[in-house]
């Protein structure tokens, strides 16, 4: 047998889920998707594996840079034979 439908105007589409939700004596706080979201969007994991993809590029670079600046002084005290 189906369910009879109670037509209800309700505001917001939320507005029936607050309803139960104070009945049972919950209150929620409720927030647009968008600003959760943004709230939410960045975590540690999210930070860890931003250090893990642009550290190692960024040592190895320094590294290279130091290597190349002592390769050119040793390179300048070698007598010079024309």
């Amino acid at each position: 047998m189906p369910r009879k439908r109670i037509n209800r105007k309700l505001d917001k589409p939320g507005d029936a889920l607050r309803h139960r939700a104070l009945e049972l004596g919950i209150e929620p706080n409720l927030q647009p998707i968008d600003t959760v979201y943004s709230k939410f969007r960045f975590s540690r994991f999210d930070v860890f594996a931003g250090l893990l993809f642009c550290l190692p590029p960024v040592i190895g670079a320094l590294v290279l840079i130091g290597w190349i600046v002592r390769l050119r002084r040793t390179r300048l005290s070698l007598p010079h034979t024309a």
